[in-house]
């Protein structure tokens, strides 16, 4: 019965990759694996070749799985292996970066070409290992993953590595259509999308939004030199019903907020129309609509002191009147304190995530603290060639790796100081 624990125990640590444990497989012993053979979803968008003694088990569909199997992994040693979408990026560099960032990496064992990225990661606490591949497909990433018990690691690595080879994308991308009863109506430099059920003077005034928020845009594209790595114009999905609202971000993201979210599915920002009339719906959507140009920038879903300083940077500016440089007196008198009590250097941002902030909103005013400092401050002109290089190398190679390295050398705790030199100068 050993191995049939272990198979069940693999499954659930596969978890949240599949929707419920499936079956153990029923052999005492693993026979013979024979030819690989071809394994795919129905639609054919992704195959893969696994040997034929691997089984398909039960996947989860709605949350973008093509296929999970189990099977002897080499002596014997249960594996596992899934595919799916990866949500929030059009990269392959960047989808291993937030896959696998929380994982060690195995030393030599990460690679990348034109289109694809792979690597091997170990949970230590959960003592696993994880094998990935990452395809890039016409504006989506696809994933295969083999994962095992760290103790057989060896026994699995030559075929992990032999089937993962195999891993390729026949059909996929992004579906940039709406969906099945909707339409869309131009509000430059937006396309709106909304149910066609809902009367025109709704619609009117959804439309309406996109003159609004085209000076955040503006101020957004200013604030990153180049084109954006995705050129596609950008989408609003207006939900005047908000209890429909409320089903697709929970469905989508896990979570509903109050007034407007960025899908990382499609990219779009899903707008709730009942909220408009409420306190902080302008400054919700904004700052929505910030993220979505820095996500469409960078090719996805980049770090949070990025993505979250940035959009803040953009939102603020455009709220002190669509002067970055001239923020309102009253921000810079509330900056003083924040930057006095600061006390993260920005190498410990690089890695964190915004469940490991205490206290986002404070979290949030650090971050422009720093992005503001290091783009206008005197004090931090010392700094703005590598912060540049920075920013061009992440949208240039999409590896947030790489765009970390240039900070190689830099005294992350001299440059505290001068922040809070700048942060005291402040009136």
């Amino acid at each position: 019965m050993q191995l049939r624990t272990t198979v069940l125990a693999l499954a659930l640590a596969l978890l949240p990759f599949v929707s419920a444990a499936p079956p153990a497989v029923a052999q005492e012993e693993a026979p013979e694996p024979g030819e690989p053979i071809k394994f795919s979803d129905r639609a054919d968008t992704v195959a893969i070749d696994l040997p034929r003694n691997w089984k398909a088990e039960k996947h989860n569909e709605s949350a973008g799985q093509f296929g999970f199997w189990l099977g002897p992994g080499g002596a014997g040693k249960q594996a596992g292996c899934v595919i799916q979408t990866v949500n929030g990026t059009q990269r392959a560099l960047m989808a291993r970066h937030t896959q696998m960032g929380t994982l060690q990496m195995v030393d030599g064992e990460t690679s990348a070409g034109d289109g694809w990225a792979q690597g091997v990661g170990i949970d230590e606490e959960a003592e696993r290992v994880y094998w990935d591949r990452y395809i890039e497909k016409d504006g989506r990433v696809y994933m295969a993953r083999f994962i095992t018990y760290y103790k057989y690691q060896d026994d699995v690595d030559a075929l992990a590595k032999t089937c993962l080879a195999t891993f390729r994308v026949p059909g996929g991308g992004l579906d940039t259509d709406p969906p099945k009863g909707w339409l869309t109506a131009k509000s430059k430099p937006f396309v709106v999308w909304h149910a066609d059920e809902e009367k025109k003077d709704k619609v009117k005034g959804a439309t309406a939004l996109g003159g609004t928020l085209a000076d955040v845009r503006k101020i957004a594209e200013s604030a990153l030199d180049g084109d954006p790595f995705d050129e596609s114009t950008p989408v609003l999905r207006v939900f005047f019903n908000g209890t429909h609202y409320e089903t697709f971000c929970k469905s989508s993201m896990g979570e509903a907020p109050d007034n407007a979210a960025l899908d990382s599915t499609t990219g779009s920002v899903a707008v709730k129309w009942m909220s408009r009339r409420s306190q902080g719906f302008d400054n919700s959507l904004q700052q929505m609509v910030a993220a979505q140009y820095v996500t469409q920038f960078f090719g996805g879903s980049v770090p949070l002191w990025l993505r979250g300083g940035l959009m803040v940077y953009v939102n603020n500016a455009f709220e002190d009147g669509g002067k970055p440089k001239k923020p309102a007196k009253d921000r810079l008198s509330r900056t003083r304190g924040v930057v006095a009590r600061t006390s993260r250097t920005l190498d410990q941002w690089f890695t964190l995530r915004s469940n490991e902030v205490p206290d986002m909103d404070a979290g949030f005013q650090e971050l422009w603290a720093y992005h503001w400092f290091l783009r206008h401050a005197k004090q931090g002109k010392k700094y703005r060639k590598t912060y540049e290089l920075c920013i061009a190398t992440l949208r240039e190679t999409g590896d947030p790796a790489a765009a970390h390295a240039v900070w190689d050398g830099t005294d992350f705790g001299k440059m505290l100081e001068d922040l809070k030199a700048w942060g005291k100068s402040l009136k």
